[in-house]
């Protein structure tokens, strides 16, 4: 008997330490997934690497010296992406495909046709969302795994604003 309680116990601490619900702010992976959508993901140590196409969940700060911008409503949260890209890969952007406000902050980067470079170094991704102008790898640059929190498993219900 103790034996079973023992494994059981064993178990949801298993379970507890390789899955975590996450709730989406922002609207990066509309209509797929929507602010205030739950979603539960795999911890990276258990889900290996990301892969093409892995719906994740990134924290793009952890291994930045700097804090999290930190606002009213995403604070220092992390942010749900798809991958798009994977070390070795070289992946191209537009400097239409940033917000606004960041064209000017970033326009150094780019060349004369508004075009830019990212290689994608061992140990890292390339995230986006589905929209333009949105805050992923096209603002941050490669993220690292270590910042990748896990991979969606499944959506969930929404989650109810108090």
């Amino acid at each position: 008997m103790l034996v079973a309680v023992f494994a059981v116990v064993l178990s949801v601490v298993a379970v507890r330490f390789s899955l975590v619900i996450v709730t989406i702010r922002g609207m990066s992976l509309a209509p797929d997934f929507e602010d205030g959508d739950r979603v539960l993901v795999l911890r990276q140590q258990l889900a290996g690497n990301a892969d093409y196409d892995d719906i994740v969940v990134v924290w793009p700060w952890k291994d930045r010296a700097v804090d999290a911008p930190r606002d009213a409503y995403f604070g220092s949260r992390p942010y749900i992406k798809r991958v798009v890209g994977l070390p070795g890969d070289v992946i191209v952007t537009d400097i239409s495909e940033l917000e606004v406000h960041e064209r000017d902050k970033q326009r150094h980067f780019y060349d004369e046709n508004g075009k830019r470079s990212w290689s994608i170094p061992e140990g890292h991704v390339f995230v986006q969302g589905n929209s333009l102008g949105g805050n992923d790898s096209r603002s941050w640059g490669p993220v690292n795994q270590d910042a990748v929190l896990g991979t969606v498993v499944t959506k969930l219900s929404r989650a109810t604003r108090q």
